[in-house]
C-alpha cells in the first residue's frame, strides 16, 4: 500500500513577454499533454489540476515620477 504525501497543485501560467522564440506559452499545456499530472499521482502525490491562469499582467506603457 502506498502512502499518500503532500497534495500538488498544478497552475499553469503562459509567459511570453521577453520571451524571443515562438511557443514559450504552450509550455503548460505541453506538460500536462507529456503526462505530469498522471506522472505525479503515480509517485502518490495528491494532485489538483488547477487549469491554465488567462489573468497576465502587463507592462505599464508609460511609468509617472515624482520630481
Amino acid at each position: 500500500m502506498k502512502k499518500m504525501r503532500k497534495g500538488i497543485s498544478v497552475i499553469g501560467v503562459p509567459m511570453w513577454l521577453g520571451q524571443t522564440r515562438f511557443g514559450a506559452n504552450l509550455g503548460p499545456d505541453a506538460m500536462r499533454a507529456a503526462g505530469l499530472v498522471t506522472r505525479l499521482k503515480g509517485l502518490a502525490y495528491r494532485v489538483s489540476d488547477e487549469g491554465i491562469s488567462r489573468s497576465v499582467r502587463k507592462r505599464p506603457t508609460s511609468v509617472r515620477t515624482k520630481c
